[in-house]
């Protein structure tokens, strides 16, 4: 349990023990019959050596048997004075000087004439009525507020509880002080009450209401309630037959108000708080419809006020459905239990009129045409008529289903489809994977696997969604351990979901949490484990219910005896998966810095329409396979291939602290290894093959980017658009390895690197430097390369530095040692067409690079 804030410590610290006084006072009088209401109204005296008058009775009072008649003066209510006293004194005095038979007498004034009376109070109705209600109300209140705590929606649960329970908690009698106390403690918390609830509802569901939003301010014009009920009970401040019909009104509007708004929640909440919201709604409809109905009756008929506190044993649902919402909320299957409901009481409908139209006169035909008894055939149609109950329950509820469960509906008979299909016979494997997609399929879940017995193990033989699993579980594996141990289906969604009394321990649940599973099904043969499914979240967000993890049980039953050993392929590479072995945190997404590498073929339309279909497919045979094997001895991971387009990365999912230096060792080695393949596809008549090679190093998001059709490690971001847009700009400056500056800044001086140009790419606004790989040092003997590379960079400064006459100078000269340099040639151009026509003054150097 999540510890409390200062503030719910102190709500519970100071309502709590307060309410529990209240209470004990309540069940004190309730205990000694002293619970009572007292039917004379009273206007207070004008000074406070006058005496009060009588201003009216109680609505159902008998004003008269008591001997009082309004503007009667009270001067004495047993031994207690009258003077100076007001309404709630005289109720304070009158309750407190009543005998044991609640009579109390009376001293008045008539006509200048002193005379006795005695009045009689009027007991409470079902008194002890009150005491469930508001004990589990506050109880539901106090468990909201403790299950979660510091959150709007739980202390106004809490505050509303307490507002009502201290609204019907009535203790009048005793010391006249302890009545005053009643009557403040009445009109605080009938000026809240309604404001509270409708606060707390308000909120529902509480991910829907923004962070910081207030709440409106319209649920405070409900405190008028206050002051009307107040001068119901005590005929002040406002006229007391104003007080009941306007309470009475004021009722029936808040509750009006009350299920709309609760209503709108419900229709705003996800799958899962509707579920619980569902509960809520249901205890708040069976709990308040009997109360509107009573009120509307009561303010037509003022005499049958009593009918309301009778239908306030109704609200008992109310905190029962808030319990279960919170506690175990799937307990029953809310949709369930609905769709029995309805259909039941749809079928009740129906014989209570046809118990009424039909029988009888069916009964007076039969006996006509029979000779039964008249009252003999009755009760046997009634009996006829009460048994289509059962078959007519079986005919009403698939139509219900469909049209109001629809999910639940399509669920069911999917899985009955299911059931047949298995039923047909096919191979082991066929068996479990066709199990495997139809759940994922009919569950909509975000994730589905399926593990089947190999060897001594078990090796994934189906999965959609979520991060790579293990490809195979070793015999010792704690999961293997914690799923053998059950039968049926193993239900992880978290405590009190679906029901459950018992369920997996922490321990278990933790060992099984790289599944990401929500349910798991033991498919055995015999007692022996022999695959399991696990079943994540549903997309929609709903939980699985006691009928979804019956028609499981019931998938995992046809299942059974089938031993399933298959090693799946998954497209994935072997370090990703003994990474994920070793440590399958290691896979999750997150943000590191690597280093991405992008090949593709030069030409390759032109290659593949010079060879023939059996050709093209040993190329593809050679030249991945080669290519990958590079990458993977230079410690890379090949994330992808694309027709014979390679994407290659560094430093994920494993460290390497010279993963820029290991792509570009892998570049110049894809080269050699490709001149080596052209020698080979030579003798074969097939033309020479080229690529290009792009590398660029920054912060990229790694991990699992698996989708539904399969687990797949990649590397998002910019720096891996950067990286495919160099490989393109190999054909601009005639280069086979183009890097970006950040990779060329940690090559170190094992690499001969030149600087190409300063390039805007497409999708990015900031320039880059890029640069060209042209050999690693130790393989550059006569140094040719390495004075290459210096003038090179030395006349590639002129040009940035505006000086055109002495770069063409440079630039002649390295085209004349190195005639076959393409990139001399284009720099030689632009030399010539910029000192013809110069730059602006702002010009920073800075090529557009073509789109590609």
């Amino acid at each position: 349990m999540k510890r409390l804030k200062a503030l719910d410590v102190l709500l519970l610290l100071v309502l709590l023990p307060a309410w529990g006084a209240a209470l004990a006072l309540h069940v004190r009088q309730l205990y000694r019959g002293r619970l009572a209401w007292v039917g004379v109204f009273v206007a207070a005296p004008a000074t406070r050596t006058e005496h009060p008058t009588v201003r009216g009775f109680w609505p159902g009072t008998d004003g008269a048997a008591s001997g009082l008649l309004v503007g009667d003066r009270l001067v004495r209510a047993g031994g207690a004075d009258l003077r100076g006293i007001g309404p709630v004194g005289f109720v304070a005095r009158a309750a407190s000087e009543a005998d044991a038979a609640l009579r109390v007498p009376i001293v008045y004034e008539r006509d200048g004439r002193r005379q006795e009376a005695t009045l009689q109070l009027t007991p409470a109705r079902y008194p002890w009525r009150i005491l469930p209600l508001v004990v589990s109300l506050v109880g539901a209140g106090a468990l909201v507020l403790l299950r979660v705590p510091d959150a709007p929606i739980g202390r106004a649960f809490f505050l509303a509880a307490l507002a009502f329970a201290a609204h019907w908690t009535f203790f009048p009698g005793g010391p006249p002080v302890q009545t005053y106390a009643w009557a403040v403690t009445f009109l605080l918390a009938s000026l809240v009450t309604f404001p509270l609830w409708l606060r707390a509802v308000l909120l529902l569901p509480e991910q829907a209401v923004p962070a910081g939003r207030p709440l409106p301010w319209w649920p405070w014009a409900f405190s008028v309630f206050g002051l009307l009920t107040f001068s119901w009970v005590f005929g002040t401040p406002l006229p007391p037959p104003l007080g009941q019909q306007g309470s009475l009104g004021v009722n029936v509007v808040f509750i009006a108000t009350l299920l709309a708004v609760i209503t709108r929640g419900f229709r705003r909440a996800g799958p899962v708080g509707r579920r619980q919201l569902k509960w809520v709604v249901y205890g708040l409809y069976m709990g308040l419809v009997p109360v509107l109905l009573t009120d509307l009756v009561t303010a037509l008929v003022p005499r049958l006020w009593w009918l309301h506190e009778a239908a306030v044993i109704a609200e008992a649902a109310i905190p029962l459905s808030i319990i279960i919402a919170i506690v175990r909320f799937n307990f029953f299957d809310i949709d369930r239990l609905i769709a029995a409901t309805a259909v039941y009481t749809f079928l009740s409908i129906v014989l209570l009129a046809g118990l009424f139209t039909l029988v009888p006169p069916a009964a007076r035909i039969a006996s006509g045409s029979l000779g039964f008894d008249p009252s003999t055939a009755q009760v046997l149609l009634s009996g006829l008529l009460a048994a289509s109950i059962v078959p007519g329950r079986r005919y009403l509820t698939a139509p219900v289903d469909r049209y109001f469960f629809s999910e639940r509906y399509a669920l069911s008979e999917g899985i009955d489809g299911l059931l047949r299909e298995l039923a047909l016979g096919r191979t082991r494997e066929e068996l479990l994977a066709l199990a495997g997609q139809r759940l994922q399929a009919l569950l909509r879940t975000g994730t589905c696997s399926v593990y089947a017995q190999r060897g001594d193990g078990f090796g994934l033989l189906f999965q959609r969604g979520g991060p790579s699993l293990p490809a195979l579980l070793p015999p010792s594996s704690p999961m293997l351990a914690a799923i053998a141990s059950w039968n049926a289906p193993m239900d992880l969604q978290g405590r009190g979901v679906a029901g459950r009394r018992r369920g997996p321990g922490r321990d278990a649940v933790e060992t099984l949490a790289p599944l990401r599973a929500q349910v798991i099904l033991a498919v055995r043969r015999g007692d022996l484990l022999a695959a399991f499914v696990a079943l994540g979240e549903k997309r929609s967000g709903d939980v699985y219910t006691t009928r979804d993890l019956a028609l499981l049980s019931a998938v995992a039953n046809q299942l059974s005896g089938d031993l399933l050993r298959l090693d799946l392929g998954r497209y994935a590479p072997r370090t990703v998966v003994e990474t994920l072995l070793r440590d399958p945190s290691a896979l999750e997404l997150e943000a590191r810095e690597v280093t991405v590498l992008f090949t593709d073929m030069r030409g390759s339309t032109r290659f593949a329409e010079a060879l023939p279909p059996e050709g093209l497919r040993e190329f593809h045979d050679e030249f991945l396979p080669g290519m990958a094997d590079v990458v993977g001895s230079h410690g890379g991971l090949v994330v992808k291939t694309i027709g014979d387009a390679v994407m290659a990365l560094w430093n994920a999912p494993l460290s390497t602290p010279d993963h820029a230096a290991r792509a570009g060792g892998a570049a110049l080695a894809m080269l050699a290894t490709l001149e080596r393949l052209n020698q080979r596809w030579a003798s074969r008549g097939w033309p020479e093959v080229a690529i290009r090679v792009g590398i660029h190093t920054g912060d990229a998001l790694v991990g699992n980017f698996g989708s539904a059709a399969r687990v797949e490690y990649d590397a998002r971001g910019d720096t891996v658009n950067v990286a495919s847009r160099l490989e393109g700009l190999c054909d601009a400056y005639a280069a086979r390895v183009v890097v970006s500056e950040a990779t060329r800044g940690r090559l170190g001086d094992a690499f001969l690197c030149r600087p190409l140009d300063r390039v805007r790419v497409r999708g990015r606004s900031q320039p880059v430097d890029v640069h060209e790989i042209l050999a690693l040092r130790v393989l550059d003997g006569d140094g040719r390369l390495a004075g290459l590379a210096d003038d090179f960079t030395a006349a590639l400064e002129a040009y940035r530095a505006r000086r055109w006459d002495d770069a063409l100078l440079r630039f002649e000269r390295l085209a004349r040692e190195h005639p076959d340099d393409r990139l001399v040639q284009l720099y030689l151009a632009r030399c010539r067409a910029l000192r013809a026509a110069p730059p602006r003054e702002d010009w920073d150097g800075v090529f557009e690079a073509p789109a590609h």
